[in-house]
């Protein structure tokens, strides 16, 4: 399977605000109404490891601070 192809949750974009929302919110003990993004990232990782690269570049680049990166980091980069 290749990301080009339709997920069935949500699209690139979709999945990368999702999954940047939640790491926000946890990086920052807020509420988290964002975690179907870790799931669907966790899919991503089993199902097309490739796609869940290149997602996670794109993660890395657009943290919005220190702490939301190392969460980045921390969680899924390092599961992956």
């Amino acid at each position: 399977m290749s990301w080009k192809m339709v997920r069935t949750m949500s699209s690139h974009d979709e999945l990368l605000e999702g999954y940047l929302a939640h790491a926000e919110a946890v990086a920052h003990e807020r509420k988290d109404t964002n975690f179907w993004a870790f799931n669907e990232l966790a899919d991503l990782m089993r199902d097309d490891p490739d796609g869940a690269w290149q997602i996670m570049g794109e993660l890395v680049a657009r943290a919005s601070d220190e702490e939301t990166l190392g969460y980045v980091d921390a969680g899924a980069l390092e599961d992956l």
